[in-house]
Protein backbone atom coordinates (compact mmCIF):
# COMPACT_ATOMS: atom_id res chain seq x y z
CA UNK A 1 0.00 0.00 0.00
CA UNK A 2 1.38 3.69 -0.90
CA UNK A 3 0.88 5.90 1.65
CA UNK A 4 0.98 9.58 1.33
CA UNK A 5 1.17 11.69 4.28
CA UNK A 6 2.15 14.96 5.17
CA UNK A 7 2.07 16.58 1.91
CA UNK A 8 1.13 20.52 1.96
CA UNK A 9 0.78 22.88 -0.90
CA UNK A 10 -0.26 26.32 1.14
CA UNK A 11 -1.77 28.95 -1.03
CA UNK A 12 -2.07 26.29 -3.72
CA UNK A 13 -3.75 23.15 -4.86
CA UNK A 14 -3.65 19.73 -3.74
CA UNK A 15 -1.73 18.69 -0.69
CA UNK A 16 -0.45 15.45 -2.24
CA UNK A 17 -1.44 15.35 -5.79
CA UNK A 18 -2.08 17.86 -8.61
CA UNK A 19 -3.14 16.67 -12.24
CA UNK A 20 -2.51 18.90 -14.67
CA UNK A 21 -5.59 19.43 -17.10
CA UNK A 22 -6.25 17.20 -19.70
CA UNK A 23 -4.89 14.48 -17.56
CA UNK A 24 -5.70 10.99 -15.86
CA UNK A 25 -4.32 9.76 -12.69
CA UNK A 26 -5.08 6.38 -10.90
CA UNK A 27 -4.12 5.04 -7.10
CA UNK A 28 -4.83 1.72 -6.34
CA UNK A 29 -5.51 0.89 -2.49
CA UNK A 30 -3.85 3.67 -1.36
CA UNK A 31 -3.47 5.53 1.86
CA UNK A 32 -3.93 9.81 1.90
CA UNK A 33 -3.00 10.59 5.56
CA UNK A 34 -3.26 14.43 6.71
CA UNK A 35 -2.34 16.10 3.80
CA UNK A 36 -3.01 19.41 3.43
CA UNK A 37 -3.79 22.31 0.68
CA UNK A 38 -5.52 25.85 -0.01
CA UNK A 39 -8.10 24.08 -2.08
CA UNK A 40 -7.84 19.97 -2.50
CA UNK A 41 -6.44 18.94 0.69
CA UNK A 42 -5.40 15.71 -0.92
CA UNK A 43 -5.83 15.83 -4.71
CA UNK A 44 -6.92 19.08 -7.66
CA UNK A 45 -7.97 17.64 -11.21
CA UNK A 46 -7.36 20.33 -13.58
CA UNK A 47 -10.11 21.23 -16.20
CA UNK A 48 -11.23 18.40 -18.36
CA UNK A 49 -9.02 15.88 -15.80
CA UNK A 50 -9.53 12.23 -14.37
CA UNK A 51 -9.11 10.82 -10.94
CA UNK A 52 -10.10 6.96 -10.68
CA UNK A 53 -9.41 5.94 -6.82
CA UNK A 54 -10.15 2.15 -5.65
CA UNK A 55 -10.53 0.94 -2.10
CA UNK A 56 -8.32 3.85 -0.80
CA UNK A 57 -8.56 5.49 2.60
CA UNK A 58 -8.80 9.05 3.32
CA UNK A 59 -7.83 10.41 6.44
CA UNK A 60 -7.60 13.78 8.73
CA UNK A 61 -6.70 15.79 5.40
CA UNK A 62 -7.32 19.31 5.70
CA UNK A 63 -7.97 22.12 3.07
CA UNK A 64 -8.08 25.55 3.86
CA UNK A 65 -10.99 26.77 1.49
CA UNK A 66 -12.50 23.89 -0.49
CA UNK A 67 -12.53 19.86 -0.19
CA UNK A 68 -10.06 17.22 0.24
CA UNK A 69 -11.03 16.62 -3.42
CA UNK A 70 -11.19 19.10 -5.67
CA UNK A 71 -12.45 18.49 -9.34
CA UNK A 72 -12.21 21.77 -11.67
CA UNK A 73 -14.71 22.24 -15.24
CA UNK A 74 -15.29 19.12 -16.49
CA UNK A 75 -13.18 16.78 -15.01
CA UNK A 76 -14.39 13.37 -13.86
CA UNK A 77 -13.38 11.23 -10.84
CA UNK A 78 -14.61 7.47 -9.88
CA UNK A 79 -14.08 6.38 -5.54
CA UNK A 80 -14.88 2.65 -6.02
CA UNK A 81 -14.96 1.09 -2.35
CA UNK A 82 -12.99 4.14 -1.13
CA UNK A 83 -13.64 5.20 2.79
CA UNK A 84 -13.52 9.00 4.42
CA UNK A 85 -12.71 9.48 7.69
CA UNK A 86 -12.73 12.94 9.59
CA UNK A 87 -11.28 15.06 6.88
CA UNK A 88 -12.02 18.75 6.51
CA UNK A 89 -12.28 21.91 4.79
CA UNK A 90 -12.56 25.26 6.36
CA UNK A 91 -15.28 26.53 4.15
CA UNK A 92 -16.65 24.63 1.93
CA UNK A 93 -16.65 20.34 1.46
CA UNK A 94 -15.29 18.60 3.88
CA UNK A 95 -14.67 15.53 1.15
CA UNK A 96 -15.26 16.38 -2.54
CA UNK A 97 -15.64 19.63 -4.10
CA UNK A 98 -16.86 19.58 -7.99
CA UNK A 99 -17.02 22.34 -10.00
CA UNK A 100 -18.93 23.22 -13.22
CA UNK A 101 -20.01 20.49 -15.16
CA UNK A 102 -17.43 17.53 -13.22
CA UNK A 103 -18.83 14.39 -12.53
CA UNK A 104 -18.14 11.71 -9.87
CA UNK A 105 -18.90 8.14 -9.60
CA UNK A 106 -19.27 6.12 -5.98
CA UNK A 107 -19.30 2.37 -5.61
CA UNK A 108 -19.03 1.84 -2.35
CA UNK A 109 -18.82 -1.19 0.82
CA UNK A 110 -21.79 -0.45 2.73
CA UNK A 111 -20.14 -0.83 5.90
CA UNK A 112 -19.38 2.06 8.74
CA UNK A 113 -16.57 5.18 7.03
CA UNK A 114 -17.82 4.31 3.67
CA UNK A 115 -20.16 6.36 1.45
CA UNK A 116 -23.39 3.91 0.70
CA UNK A 117 -25.17 6.35 -0.89
CA UNK A 118 -25.67 9.66 -2.57
CA UNK A 119 -26.98 11.28 0.33
CA UNK A 120 -24.08 10.90 2.53
CA UNK A 121 -21.22 11.55 -0.51
CA UNK A 122 -20.31 14.98 1.47
CA UNK A 123 -19.75 16.62 -2.38
CA UNK A 124 -20.77 20.15 -2.58
CA UNK A 125 -21.02 21.40 -5.85
CA UNK A 126 -20.14 25.04 -6.56
CA UNK A 127 -21.40 26.65 -9.56
CA UNK A 128 -23.31 23.40 -11.13
CA UNK A 129 -26.13 23.06 -13.55
CA UNK A 130 -29.61 23.41 -11.75
CA UNK A 131 -30.02 19.62 -12.10
CA UNK A 132 -27.70 19.11 -9.34
CA UNK A 133 -27.07 16.09 -8.09
CA UNK A 134 -27.33 14.69 -11.33
CA UNK A 135 -23.18 15.15 -11.61
CA UNK A 136 -23.12 11.99 -8.84
CA UNK A 137 -23.29 8.97 -11.44
CA UNK A 138 -24.60 5.39 -10.17
CA UNK A 139 -23.79 5.59 -6.57
CA UNK A 140 -24.43 2.01 -5.43
CA UNK A 141 -23.14 -0.16 -2.88
CA UNK A 142 -21.05 -3.70 -3.92
CA UNK A 143 -21.04 -6.73 -1.39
Amino acid sequence: RVIFEGGMAQYAEGGAVQVESGSTASFDRCEFRKNYAEFGGVGFAGTSSTLLFDRCIFTENNAENVGVVVLDQSSFAEFSQCSFLNNSALKYSNDIAIFGSSEVEFTANCSAGTIPDGSDALVDCMGCSSDYPANLLDVACVA
